[in-house]
Order: structure tokens, then sequence, then C-alpha cells
């Protein structure tokens, strides 16, 4: 719960703010700190999730599985923000 609270947060902090903005980077440390990862590997997950994300949106076409198409957008487009504003 403590780590999707900091990620929403996170999400706020920047959108209202800015990348480089005290909040962002305190919330930034935060979900370091929890998680342990090293954050350098962030961008690299992330164009992973999207490159899944868009096989996933042709495999939902395929199946004429029209209703799941929509979320499957948009983890792909959160994917893509996530990679290019970390790199």
């Amino acid at each position: 719960m403590r780590v999707l609270l900091i990620l929403c947060f996170l999400i706020l902090g920047y959108m209202a703010f800015g990348r480089h903005s005290f909040a962002t980077r305190c919330t930034l440390r935060q979900l370091e700190m929890i998680t342990g990862i090293m954050p350098i590997l962030t961008p690299f997950a992330s164009i992973g999730i999207a490159i899944i994300m868009a096989l996933a949106f042709a495999y939902h076409i395929r199946r004429k599985e029209y209703k799941d198409i929509p979320a499957t957008i948009i983890f792909f487009v959160v994917a893509l923000f996530i990679a290019y504003n970390r790199l």
C-alpha cells in the first residue's frame, strides 16, 4: 500500500511541479529506498513492459477482445512515459 501511495504522489508531483521539483525527487528517493532496486534499471524495465504491452495489444486485436484494449494502451503509455523521463 505504501508503494502505491508513493507512486501516486510521484505521478501527481511530477505532473504538477516537473521533473526537478523537491517533492518529485523526495518521492523517488523513498521509492528507491523501499524497493532497493537500482534506479538505472528503471528505463530498461519500462521499455520491456512497453514491448510486452505492444504485443498484448496485437494479441487482443487478433482475438477480437476489444474490451481489454484500453487498459493495454494505458499501461503502454505509462511505461513509455516512465522510460522517457528516466533516460
